[in-house]
């Protein structure tokens, strides 16, 4: 899919969210966009210690995956503001 845009996001309340749910969609997505294998893992770490750090008490925590060209853009946001986001080039 390298090429096409693509946008998804989710909301989830930061207290008692999944790990695992979060791991997996995570990982399809950035497989779906194109990201390679050895990336994969990598940002989905770097997601999850961003998410982590936000753990402080029951918020709404708003996720981004946005594809435009080659550049793959996550941007993670908690009540109207940015936590956290990252920029790669998607071969």
């Amino acid at each position: 899919m390298p090429g096409a845009d693509f946008f998804f996001a989710f909301e989830f309340t930061s207290q008692g969210e999944s790990a695992t749910f979060l791991e997996e969609l995570t990982t399809n997505v950035l497989g779906h966009v194109g990201c390679s294998r050895d990336e994969v893992p990598e940002l989905a770490g770097a997601l999850e210690h961003a998410l982590a750090a936000d753990a402080g008490g029951a918020r709404r925590c708003d996720v981004q995956f946005s594809v435009h060209g080659r550049t793959l853009k996550i941007l993670v946001s908690s009540t109207g503001g940015r936590i956290w986001q990252i920029s790669r080039s998607i071969p």
